[in-house]
C-alpha cells in the first residue's frame, strides 16, 4: 500500500519535538508498505530550518520505504499573523507539490491519505487531495479546533474564529472515511456533533520507542553537558521538558522553585523553547532564584538520555482535553518518578499506576509538597516507582503496539 501522511509539524529524530508519524511510518514501512510524510521545513520546536537548496521548494529524505518531503515555508517566532502565513504556505504547498511529484513520476499515486491536525488547514488540504486522487481520506485529530481554544478561554463560542474553524472541521469530518483520535473523549464529541459512526473511529494515542538505544553524546556547552555537571556537583535534578508557552502555566514551577530556595542541592531545570521564554527568564531574575534555570531543547533521539539525567520529572500542560501528551510516555519510559499536573484525565494516569504523584494544575504549593515528598524518598523506592512507569508504556504505548492499530485501520479502509 502507498500511504501519504500530511502533518505540518512532523519531524525526524534528529530534531526536537514529537516523532509520532516518523515512528508509525517507519514501523509500517518495514512491513513492506510505502509511506510518504509531507512536513514543513521550518521546525516549530527550535525555530530553525531544514535547509533546502536555493530556488527549490522541497527536499526529499529517505529512510528505506519511508520518505519525508520537507516543504518550504516561512519563519515565525510568535503566535501571530506570520505563523498563520506559515500554515498557509504548507497547506497551499502540499497541494501543488504533491500533484507535481505524481505528474513527473517522482512519486506514485497514493492508495490512502492521512491528514493530521494540529492546525486544521493541513487536514482540509489533505482531504482535497484525497478527492482529487480518488482515494480514501483518514482524518487524524490530534487537537480540536475550535473546541480547545474555547476550553482555554482564548475564543468565545460565538466568535468569528470559532465559527470559521468550526466550518472547516465540519467539512473535513464529512470527507473522512475513518477518523483517528488521540483522546478517548473525541469519540463522544464526534458522535454528538456529527453523528460520526463509532466503528469508524480509531483511538491511537502517542507512544514511545521502547528499547531504542539513544544517543548519549554530549556536545560542550550543550544542555546535556550542563545536566551532567549538575550531577557531578551532587544536585538532585527536577526537570520539566516541553514548550515554554503561556497555556502551560509554567509560572507554577517558578513559584514552587521560590518555595524550595532553601533546599540546597535541589535544582529545577526547564528544557524547551517558546514564545514565553524571555518572560520566564525575567521572572526568574526578578525573584532572584538561583535554583531554577532554562536550557534549550535537544534532538528527539537524545531525549531518553536527557530524561535519565534527572531524578524527578514534572509533567505540566494547559487545559487541552483533546490530545495525547507526547512527553508523558517519554517521561514514563525513562524510569523516573513523575509529578503530573494536567487537566485531561486520560493524560493523568500517574496516580492510577503509582508512577509518582498527581497534583492539581496551577497549584505551586501542591507541587512544592510533591517535590519534597519524592526528594525525601530512598533512591531504591523512587526506582520502583519509575519501573512501574516503564512496565506500563512497554505494554500499552510502544510504537510497535500502536503501529498494529494503524495497520488494522489501513486494512479496514481497503475493504
Amino acid at each position: 500500500m502507498n500511504i501519504w501522511i500530511f502533518n505540518h509539524y512532523a519531524i525526524t529524530p534528529d530534531y526536537p519535538g514529537g516523532t509520532r508519524h516518523f515512528e508509525l511510518g517507519k514501523n509500517i514501512s518495514e512491513r513492506g508498505h510505502r509511506v510518504v510524510i509531507f512536513a514543513s521545513n521550518f521546525i516549530h520546536m527550535s525555530f530553525s530550518f531544514v535547509e533546502l537548496e536555493r530556488r527549490v521548494d522541497y527536499k526529499r529524505e529517505s529512510f528505506g520505504n519511508l520518505e519525508f518531503i520537507w516543504l518550504k515555508t516561512r519563519a515565525y517566532t510568535k503566535n501571530n499573523w506570520k505563523r498563520v502565513l506559515n500554515m498557509l504556505d504548507y497547506s497551499r504547498g502540499i497541494k501543488r507539490i504533491s500533484r507535481e511529484l505524481v505528474k513527473n513520476n517522482v512519486l506514485e499515486k497514493p492508495d490512502v491519505i492521512i491528514g493530521s491536525t494540529v492546525h486544521p488547514f493541513a487536514a482540509l488540504a489533505a482531504s482535497s487531495l484525497a478527492r482529487r486522487f480518488d482515494v480514501p481520506f483518514i482524518f487524524e485529530i490530534r487537537d480540536l479546533w475550535p473546541r480547545s481554544f474555547i476550553d482555554m478561554g482564548v475564543w468565545g463560542k460565538s466568535s468569528f474564529q470559532a465559527r470559521f474553524f468550526g466550518a472547516i472541521e465540519k467539512k473535513t469530518v464529512s470527507r473522512a472515511r475513518k477518523i483517528i483520535t488521540l483522546s478517548p473523549r473525541t469519540r463522544s464529541y464526534l458522535k454528538e456533533h456529527y453523528n460520526f459512526p463509532s466503528e469508524n473511529i480509531y483511538y491511537i494515542p502517542n507512544g514511545v520507542n521502547i528499547g531504542k538505544s539513544d544517543s548519549s553524546e554530549t556536545v560542550p556547552g550543550s544542555t546535556l553537558e550542563a545536566l551532567e555537571q549538575m550531577k557531578k556537583d551532587g544536585a538532585f535534578i527536577v526537570l520539566y521538558s516541553g514548550s515554554l508557552i503561556a497555556t502551560n502555566k509554567l509560572e507554577t514551577i517558578i513559584d514552587a522553585a521560590g518555595m524550595l530556595r532553601e533546599n540546597k542541592g535541589l535544582k529545577l531545570v526547564m528544557i524547551g523553547k517558546g514564545q514565553e521564554e524571555e518572560r520566564y527568564r525575567e521572572l526568574i531574575r526578578s525573584k532572584k532564584l538561583e535554583n531554577i534555570s532554562i536550557s534549550p531543547p535537544v534532538q528527539k533521539e537524545q531525549v531518553p538520555c536527557l530524561l535519565r539525567k534527572a531524578d524527578l520529572l514534572i509533567l505540566q500542560q494547559g487545559n487541552v482535553q483533546w490530545g495525547s501528551s507526547n512527553k508523558l510516555y517519554d517521561y514514563m519510559a525513562s524510569g523516573r518518578p513523575i509529578i503530573s499536573s494536567v487537566h485531561a484525565r486520560h493524560n493523568d494516569i500517574i496516580a492510577e499506576i503509582d508512577g509518582g504523584i498527581s497534583v492539581p494544575p496551577e497549584n505551586p504549593g501542591e507541587l512544592y509538597q510533591a517535590i519534597l515528598r519524592l526528594h525525601g524518598m530512598p533512591e531504591d523506592e523512587r526506582g520502583q516507582i519509575g519501573q512501574r512507569n516503564v512496565d506500563f508504556v512497554k505494554k500499552y504505548h510502544d510504537w510497535k503496539v500502536l503501529s498494529e492499530r494503524l495497520l488494522d485501520l489501513l486494512e479496514a479502509v481497503k475493504k
